[in-house]
């Protein structure tokens, strides 16, 4: 990437002064070329979480419930059900949400493929049968816990304050809390739920996860790709089709094939 940038900030500035910039030359855009493939390293893509985790995690309220948790737990299940980006679930406010009777509709204002800040709506189901993992059940447990109850431009999720003989509160502070800082969360709880491999999750994991599930649900690409935001089909590589789904185009090949026997 230096040596491309290098090579972009010749061509402009010959471009500027009215030359030919030598970096269109076919060699040098070849050595460039060589570079990147020298120099390149494999994707390490985090691996989906599984349902029987969401299971897991959903089901760790049930021994902790403590607004910590609620906080962690909910913030998973908004993830995976509205495929979103770290950056858009920590930039939720109190005010980007509706709750309907039978659904959320929360705003993204910004968002990575959103260049004109349009914003865009995501609609979250809720699940009466399976109230343990609905998202909808758990904002209400989140709210019942915190100052959210009202409509304002708080954010969602905000550092936890614990001071001695009170209950935890979320800070005053209308800061949400970084990166970083959900990332440690993260590991620390699948950790201590025994996973092993907790390293190979990240907090793309969910959205990924998400897609993952509705693909092998069959539910059709276009509707994940729009409640994933995705504007192109690099939607395809958050999906892992399972073993059946992967076995469909050979199937189908063999009972043809059969047919012409």
């Amino acid at each position: 990437r230096t040596l491309q940038s290098y090579a972009s900030s010749l061509k402009w500035l010959h471009f500027s002064m009215g030359f030919i910039s030598p970096t269109d030359d076919l060699f040098v855009q070849n050595v460039i070329r060589a570079a990147r493939k020298v120099t390149a390293r494999p994707i390490n893509k985090k691996k989906p979480v599984t349902e029987e985790m969401m299971r897991k995690i959903c089901k760790s309220w049930e021994n902790d419930k403590s607004l910590g948790n609620t906080r962690f737990i909910l913030s998973c299940l908004l993830q995976i059900h509205g495929f979103l980006r770290s950056k858009e679930l920590l930039n939720i406010q109190r005010n980007h949400i509706t709750i309907h009777d039978d659904f959320l509709s929360i705003l993204i204002p910004v968002s990575k493929t959103d260049s004109l800040r349009k914003g865009n709506i995501v609609l979250i189901a809720r699940d009466e049968e399976n109230s343990s993992m609905c998202p909808w059940t758990f904002l209400q447990r989140y709210f019942a816990q915190t100052d959210l109850v009202e409509v304002s431009d708080l954010y969602l999720f905000r550092r936890i304050i614990q001071v001695k003989n009170s209950p935890a509160r979320l800070s005053k502070t209308n800061v949400h809390i970084t990166y970083a800082t959900y990332r440690d969360i993260l590991l620390k709880k699948l950790k201590d739920l025994g996973y092993e491999d907790y390293k190979a999750y990240g907090t793309h994991s969910f959205r990924a996860s998400g897609a993952t599930i509705c693909a092998n649900e069959d539910v059709d690409l276009d509707l994940i790709a729009r409640q994933g935001r995705w504007k192109s089909l690099c939607v395809k590589g958050y999906i892992e089709l399972d073993i059946e789904h992967r076995l469909r185009a050979s199937r189908a090949l063999a009972k043809q094939l059969g047919k012409l026997w």
